[in-house]
């Protein structure tokens, strides 16, 4: 059998990586788990050897996703000042944010990204990608110039609308339940997140990421998405879920 590791630090949530790669190992008949080691998170996976070439070419693709939004996001949260916004929407406009041109920074790291049986997430960043964190500041500095003008007159809100409507279309439909927190169905029924808290900053943060196409809230709406996906939402009463299509 070939393992592979993948580690990030612990403030980095790897959950939505390794349930993709999950569905991949499954296809490869191997094991994936995901869990905590050293004070890191972490991804062990292991497939047959024939599926080796094939397994590492589909991590390269999804770890420089996950570098391309999920860090930039991050660096983005931490060192963006954005004191006029509320907790929701400084989440919504970093995503909004990162996941526009995020297509070049995917580029950029496939291209710098190396290993073989075990990936520093944050380590190659650092020490393999400078790049990246030059391209971002620079939009920081960029946004800075303009935030305070911008969030008084509301362009801050219609700037991030902007972003998320240039960044296309990625996920057809996605379904959003309330149950003891929240939980992110895709149109398929696979659970791709489940919040145990109901935290607005981190659903509008996974759903901005998945560039939906349509989202359905089963039951009462009580999220302010709306104030992000407001021609996007269609509200279902949780007893008729099964006939939403």
């Amino acid at each position: 059998m070939f393992e592979l590791v993948i580690s990030d630090e612990k403030t980095m949530d790897l959950r939505f990586l390794a349930l993709i790669l999950k569905k991949e190992v499954a296809q490869c008949k191997g094991i994936c788990v995901c869990d905590v080691f050293a004070d890191r998170n972490r991804i062990v996976a292991a497939v047959p050897e024939k599926f080796e070439q094939y397994f590492l070419a589909r991590v390269r693709e999804e770890v420089a996703n996950f570098i391309a939004v999920e860090h930039k996001y991050r660096y983005f949260l931490n060192n963006l000042p954005m004191p006029i916004l509320d907790d929701f929407n400084k989440s919504a406009f970093c995503s909004a944010l990162a996941v526009f041109d995020k297509e070049t920074d995917k580029k950029y790291c496939l291209e710098h990204l190396k290993f073989f049986d075990e990936i520093n997430i944050d380590s190659a960043i650092a020490f393999c990608m400078p790049l990246l964190f030059e391209r971002w500041n620079e939009i920081i500095e960029l946004v800075k110039s303009n935030f305070v003008e911008l969030s008084l007159s509301g362009g801050a809100v219609e700037m991030m609308k902007f972003l998320i409507r240039s960044s296309g279309v990625e996920s057809s439909r996605i379904v959003v339940e309330k149950n003891l927190g929240c939980r992110i169905r895709n149109e398929s029924g696979d659970v791709l997140f489940d919040f145990d808290e109901e935290n607005e900053s981190r659903l509008i943060h996974a759903l901005v990421c998945l560039l939906p196409k349509e989202v359905v809230v089963v039951g009462k709406n009580t999220f302010r998405i709306d104030e992000v996906f407001d021609d996007r939402i269609r509200v279902v009463d949780e007893n008729k879920i099964d006939l939403v299509k």
